[in-house]
C-alpha cells in the first residue's frame, strides 16, 4: 500500500486537479461522489479505480470550503479527478493511496486467484 498526503493553505485555492494514465485499459470500475461528503465542518470528494490486475487507486480531496464542484473521468484508464472551488478555499487536503494488484480485497471474486 502506498499513501501520499498533500495540504495547501493559502487564501486563493480555486481547484485541485489530478490527471494521468492508470493503465487499466477500460477494465474494472470507477466509483466517485458528485455531492460532497460532510463531517466535522469538512467536505470531502473521493474517487476510486479498482477491480483489475493493476493497483487500485484512491483519491480523497477534503476542505472546509463549501460549494466545491467535483468532476472525474469515468474511464478506468484515466486518473482525472478535479474539485473546483468557485468561491475559493483557504485550506485543502489531498490524499492518495494505492493498493498492490495482488490485494484480493480489491479484486472481484474469482477462483483464478
Amino acid at each position: 500500500t502506498l499513501l501520499a498526503v498533500f495540504s495547501s493553505q493559502t487564501s486563493s485555492i480555486t481547484r485541485v486537479q489530478v490527471n494521468g494514465g492508470l493503465g487499466a485499459g477500460g477494465a474494472g470500475l470507477v466509483d466517485a461522489n458528485t455531492e460532497p461528503l460532510e463531517t466535522l465542518n469538512f467536505f470531502g470528494w473521493y474517487k476510486l479505480v479498482s477491480g483489475t490486475l493493476d493497483p487500485s487507486v484512491h483519491h480523497l480531496i477534503a476542505s472546509p470550503a463549501a460549494g466545491g464542484v467535483h468532476s472525474v473521468s469515468w474511464r478506468t484508464e484515466s486518473d482525472f479527478d478535479e474539485v473546483y472551488f468557485p468561491d475559493g478555499a483557504n485550506l485543502v487536503y489531498y490524499m492518495l493511496w494505492a493498493t498492490e494488484k495482488w490485494d484480493a480485497s480489491q479484486l472481484p471474486p474469482s477462483n483464478d486467484y
